[in-house]
């Protein structure tokens, strides 16, 4: 391989930097659909009624007759805090959704299991890549939009057309990958900045009963009523944001595997 073509980016160097910073976008999508911001802010509530990689095929709803958990009872605090304890708590879950902030598209479908990684796709706008987090390991496999928009030539979008691409844990150039992998990080994400929440009326989403908890920022979360009290999905509509992301399938069974023959981008850059 030669040094022309071995290499990514329009400085020679593998665009794993630019495929994290999509994943810290996915991120801050997430948190922005729920909480309507991604900065800092407060976090006040009030008590208001309103209207309101891996594969599994079941979901994680229970019909709507089922008994009450009695989150419904709650303060509208109590109701985020409910629910953000009990998904962290989870040993698996798969997220759905896509999210538009200003001009920027952001989609994911990635299924997450506590202590072991996941596995999914991210895409930004028309291009998107294959992601497998092992715990200890990355990996990325960016289709043909993604090659040709971020590798900056053709010759290196075709090089690596359908490889996988290995990147170790400890990079830094991967720290926004660990953010979207961690069930904990990526709950913890629904409390930043939420404004002043209020409680909004019970209804089925899905064949599950749930109740809205809506924010003074424009975001929305939904919370079964009835099972355990998991946020079932976070939307927004307003301020330039809109999008629904949703999170089923808690505690089914994955597994998450390691691709062969992927290629590793440090010996890679290290190869010249």
């Amino acid at each position: 391989m030669s040094k022309r073509t071995s290499k990514l980016g329009p400085n020679g160097s593998i665009s794993r930097r630019t495929a994290s910073a999509v994943a810290l976008a996915a991120v801050a999508a997430v948190a922005v659909s729920a909480c309507g911001s991604s900065s800092s802010g407060s976090t006040s509530s009030s008590s208001a009624s309103s209207s309101s990689g891996a594969s599994s095929s079941s979901t994680s709803s229970s019909s709507s007759s089922a008994a009450s958990n009695g989150i419904a009872s709650k303060s509208a605090d109590q109701i985020l805090s409910t629910a953000i304890t009990a998904a962290e708590a989870a040993k698996s879950l798969h997220v759905v959704g896509a999210i538009k902030n200003g001009g920027q598209s952001i989609g994911l479908n990635l299924t997450i299991v506590a202590g072991k990684g996941a596995s999914g796709t991210i895409s930004e706008g028309s291009a998107s890549f294959k992601l497998v987090d092992t715990g200890g390991s990355f990996y990325m496999q960016p289709d043909p939009a993604f090659l040709i928009k971020f590798a900056h030539s053709k010759a290196a979008a075709d090089l690596f057309k359908g490889r996988w691409l290995k990147g170790s844990s400890t990079d830094p150039s991967f720290a926004s990958f660990g953010e979207l992998t961690s069930i904990k990080t990526l709950m913890g994400s629904l409390t930043q900045a939420h404004g002043t929440l209020t409680k909004g009326a019970t209804s089925t989403l899905q064949g599950q009963s749930v109740i809205a908890l809506k924010s003074s920022k424009g975001g929305t979360m939904y919370v079964a009523t009835t099972g355990q009290p998991y946020p079932l999905q976070v939307s927004k509509n307003s301020g330039g944001q809109s999008g629904t992301v949703r999170f089923t399938d808690y505690n089914k069974p994955f597994t998450i595997t390691a691709p062969a023959n992927s290629i590793n981008i440090e010996q890679l850059e290290k190869s010249g």
